[in-house]
């Protein structure tokens, strides 16, 4: 572990140094200093500050871009190639790509190639996939995936008559896979569906993220969104060693009511909200907890494997009464009548 940058995070700013809340425009508030206990990709510590109105949670001061980039490990997640890796790709993985396509083909109705065993999983774990449109098109079909990475879910939703557009930071350029700054690329269309998987946590400027996503969803069609819910329990429990947090990788963290607010500010109607189904959510969060304060060492993947699925019957149940790590807010735009009578 070693520090990649000079910047002085230790730094707490005075009151008339702190910004007012993009949401509410309420004022910040120091809450914790906490350092990278997820990675550990960095040693200094970052303070987060906490709206006193919204309860918006913002790392502070903000950091630029270079800074941010360095943060992310070559292996982070969400920037693995698992498509590439298909030969040499883990058995866990390969699992799961199966099972993922056999869930899309029961939603889609379309026959599977799958045994009898790994449909009856597909069925058990048919509402686990999150952010994702399980049905035909109504309109366009253009799908726009905010944060593709690789290009994972861009392909596989392509078989099911979508028309397909990825767009990240970092990840595998393609036809359908665009590599730049989504605030700066110009798109030709708008878009029946959007896809913000684990994304706006991550930006410098979310609010202008939202915008645009309100400016190129098509009226009728859905975004649906997924980020960590400071409003659940295991971050009452866990606090500093709650995986939603992610210091420094994480920019701000929402609630399920302040993002709300900031969606209703471009015009996005939230129809639903929900919880994601966070597998090892809670195991992680008591592993984070015992390596920062014992040392212990990286359990055996297969032995991670074995946790997960032991934890993962409270992994469900944090689903079902909507407390899970994670959450999954659905909007559409609202029409123009609709914002006159309003």
């Amino acid at each position: 572990m070693t520090n990649v940058s000079n910047h002085n995070y230790l730094k707490k700013l005075n009151l008339d140094e702190l910004p007012k809340c993009p949401i509410c425009s309420g004022c910040f508030s120091y809450h914790l200093s906490l350092h990278d206990v997820l990675l550990r990709q960095h040693k200094s510590y970052f303070n987060i500050y906490r709206c006193g109105s919204c309860y918006f949670l913002k790392i502070l001061p903000e950091l630029t871009f270079n800074e941010i980039v360095s943060f992310y490990p070559e292996d982070y997640y969400s920037h693995q190639d698992y498509e590439a890796k298909e030969e040499t790709g883990s058995f866990t993985h390969k699992i799961m790509d199966k099972l993922q396509d056999t869930i899309l083909d029961l939603h889609y109705n379309k026959k599977s190639s799958s045994g009898l065993f790994l449909r009856s999983i597909a069925w058990f774990f048919r509402n686990s996939i999150a952010c994702m449109p399980l049905k035909q098109p109504k309109g366009s079909g253009m799908l726009l995936d905010v944060g593709s990475g690789s290009g994972y879910w861009i392909e596989k939703l392509s078989r099911y008559s979508w028309n397909c557009k990825g767009i990240d930071i970092i990840g595998k350029k393609s036809d359908k896979n665009i590599i730049g700054d989504f605030l700066e690329v110009s798109f030709e269309s708008k878009f029946e569906y959007i896809r913000v998987h684990g994304v706006i946590e991550h930006v410098i400027d979310p609010d202008k993220y939202i915008m645009k996503i309100s400016e190129l969803l098509e009226e009728n069609g859905e975004c649906h969104i997924s980020t960590p819910n400071s409003n659940c329990l295991s971050f009452k429990i866990f606090k500093k060693y709650w995986i939603g947090l992610e210091v420094p990788r994480h920019l701000q963290v929402f609630s399920d009511q302040n993002l709300v607010l900031l969606l209703k500010k471009y015009n996005l109607e939230v129809i639903k909200r929900s919880s994601e189904l966070s597998s090892g959510a809670f195991i992680s969060c008591i592993y984070v907890y015992l390596r920062d304060k014992f040392g212990i060492a990286t359990p055996h993947p297969n032995v991670w494997f074995f946790l997960v699925i032991m934890f993962l019957p409270l992994d469900f149940f944090m689903k079902w009464i909507n407390q899970s790590v994670n959450m999954v807010v659905i909007v559409n735009k609202k029409n123009n009548r609709q914002t006159t009578s309003s």
